[in-house]
């Protein structure tokens, strides 16, 4: 979440109207796709494990859907409001 908080301002209102928007915008990107990359596996190895992690892997899901939303908005364009 920390890293959260420091690249979003990338994307924001004060970054999406600097001249290089775009490089942040794809910087953005590629970490919200890497970072759902990684909770996917996460999720998927700990489906496979013992079901003693159940509260863990709903937290993974939820992690998964919050990066959803999150990328819904950012191709939307809506962090630049």
């Amino acid at each position: 979440m920390y890293v959260w908080c420091m690249l979003l301002p990338l994307v924001g209102r004060a970054g999406s109207r600097t001249p290089h928007a775009r490089e942040n915008f794809l910087t953005v990107l590629g970490v919200l796709l890497l970072s759902m990359l990684c909770t996917g596996i996460a999720v998927w190895r700990n489906r496979r494990a013992v079901d003693s992690f159940r509260e863990t892997c709903r937290g993974l899901w939820c992690l998964a859907v919050a990066q959803g939303g999150i990328l819904v908005l950012l191709v939307s364009g809506l962090f630049g409001i």
